[in-house]
C-alpha cells in the first residue's frame, strides 16, 4: 500500500472518531412531568362514618392509599379508570377521631409520582353522639337568664362588684405612682389572678369580689332587648362538664366579633349565687372588664 492510500484511510478514521464524538455530546436528558392528582369532595363523612374520597389523575394512573382510625392502619391500591377517575372508602367510625387523613400517592407511566393529602372530617353517630353530651342550656334556663328576678339580683351584685375593683384600682395606682420603677406593666399583671376555669366554677366562694382572669368557650349569648349595654354569656370548659355566666359589655362583644364557638380569655371580679340552670343555683359569675378572643 502506498503512502497516499495510507494517508486516506488514517483521514477518514480520525474523521469518524470525531463525528462520533460530537454527537455523543449533543446529547441533552428530556424532564419527566409529573403525574396530576386532584382530590374532589366535601371531606364529611356520612352518619355511618363512610367517605367515598374522589379523586382525578392521569388515565390507568396508579393509586395508593393510607390512612390511620385510631392504632390501626389502612392501606390499598387501585387504578384510574380511562377517564382518570377513582374512588377510596374511607371509614371511621371512631367516638374520639374527629378526622381522618388520607394520604394519596399516584403514578401514571413514563411521569413522576405525585402526592397529596385530604382531612376527612368525621360525622359518624358515635363521634356525634358523644360531643353532644355536654353542658348545655335548656330553654327554660334561657327564659330565667332573662328574668327580673335574676337581672335584679346581677345589678345588685354587678354594681358592688364594680366599686370594690374600681376601689382596689385607685388604691393600687396610688401605691404604684409612689415608687421610683417602671411598675405600669407589673401593677396590671397583678390586678388579676389567672386562674382555671374548673377552679373558679368548682370554688366561687374563693374568688368573691376578687379580679381574676380566666379562659373558655362561648357556649351561649343572651341578649336583652331593654338592656343594650350589656351581654350574659355563659363560657364553657374544656370538656363541656361545667360552666359559668359572665357579663360582658355590649361594646366589647361588637369590638372582639364574638360569637357562640370562640374561646375567650376575660378579665373581670368574681361573683357568687347569681344564675339558676338546669333547676340548680349556678355558683360562678365574672363581672368583666376586659375580654379577648384567643
Amino acid at each position: 500500500m502506498n503512502k497516499i492510500a495510507m494517508y486516506f484511510i488514517c483521514t477518514v478514521s480520525i474523521g469518524a472518531l470525531t463525528g462520533c464524538g460530537t454527537n455523543n455530546s449533543k446529547q441533552v436528558s428530556k424532564k419527566v412531568a409529573t403525574t396530576k392528582i386532584d382530590l374532589l369532595g366535601n371531606f364529611k363523612s356520612e352518619s355511618n362514618g363512610v367517605y367515598n374520597l374522589k379523586g382525578k389523575t392521569n388515565p390507568g394512573a396508579k393509586v395508593w392509599y393510607r390512612y390511620k382510625v385510631g392504632s390501626k392502619t389502612f392501606k390499598n391500591s387501585l387504578l384510574a379508570n380511562k377517564s382518570g377517575k377513582f374512588q377510596i372508602r374511607v371509614v371511621n367510625t371512631s367516638a374520639d377521631q374527629d378526622t381522618t387523613n388520607v394520604e394519596v400517592d399516584v403514578k401514571a407511566k413514563g411521569l413522576k409520582q405525585n402526592y397529596d393529602v385530604a382531612s376527612i372530617e368525621n360525622h359518624s353517630s358515635e363521634f356525634v353522639s358523644k360531643r353532644s353530651k355536654r353542658y348545655k342550656l335548656t330553654s327554660s334556663d334561657k327564659a330565667y337568664l332573662a328574668s327580673s328576678r335574676v337581672k335584679a339580683s346581677y345589678d345588685k351584685k354587678r354594681n358592688a362588684a364594680k366599686q370594690s375593683s374600681e376601689e382596689e384600682r385607685i388604691e393600687k395606682q396610688i401605691d404604684n405612682d409612689s415608687k421610683k420603677s417602671n411598675s405600669t406593666k407589673s401593677s396590671y399583671k397583678s390586678r388579676y389572678k389567672s386562674v382555671s376555669l374548673d377552679d373558679f366554677i368548682g370554688n366561687p366562694e374563693r374568688y368573691e369580689g376578687k379580679n381574676i382572669k380566666t379562659s373558655g368557650t362561648v357556649s351561649y349569648i343572651q341578649r336583652e332587648s331593654d338592656n343594650n349595654t350589656m351581654d350574659y354569656v355563659v363560657l364553657n370548659n374544656s370538656d363541656d362538664s361545667a360552666a359559668t355566666v359572665t357579663e360582658i359589655e355590649v361594646e366589647d362583644m361588637h369590638d372582639n366579633h364574638i360569637t357562640e364557638g370562640d374561646n375567650i380569655t376575660v378579665e373581670g371580679g368574681g361573683l357568687t349565687q347569681t344564675v339558676k340552670l338546669h333547676g340548680k343555683t349556678l355558683k360562678s359569675d365574672i363581672i368583666v372588664d376586659s375580654v379577648i378572643v384567643n
